[in-house]
């Protein structure tokens, strides 16, 4: 998929090496650093041609993770404007706050389990994520 000066710009500003939005350009999912308030955290993503995978993997911001989460699915909802993709798919992996992962439950996110991404070891093994899709508008 060839990605844009500007979608490029967008994926470097939350975090993305040359190499990872390469790697994203032909369609492979790519574990990432991204910033959050007090630290630093591990989100994922990948790009098809209507659907663009944004989430998190780890975050440490004791009572912070809603409002990371709404920054997070801010620029997820800019990220696929600029991509041209019309849905959006936010989720947690591995949710173990059980508030959070009540509120996400409560809002509409749907668990289930997916194979454990190259990036984080691949293999045979399976990860439970909290899952919801977006209409981009």
């Amino acid at each position: 998929m060839y990605f844009s000066e500007e979608v490029r710009r967008h994926l470097s500003e939350i975090g993305l090496s040359t190499e990872q939005i390469e790697r994203i350009s032909s369609g492979q999912e790519v574990a990432f650093d991204f910033p959050v308030e007090i630290s630093i955290g591990v989100a994922l993503i990948q790009v098809t041609p209507d659907l663009l995978r944004c989430g998190i993997l780890e975050i440490n911001y004791p009572g912070g993770g809603l409002a990371t989460l709404l920054r997070f699915r801010k620029r997820s909802f800019e990220l696929a404007s600029a991509i041209g993709v019309e849905r959006v798919e936010l989720f947690g992996m591995v949710v173990t706050n059980p508030q959070f992962r009540d509120l996400l439950l409560r809002q509409s996110f749907v668990a289930r389990m997916v194979p454990c991404p190259d990036d984080l070891g691949g293999g045979p093994e399976e990860v439970e994520i909290l899952a919801r899709e977006f209409i981009v508008r």
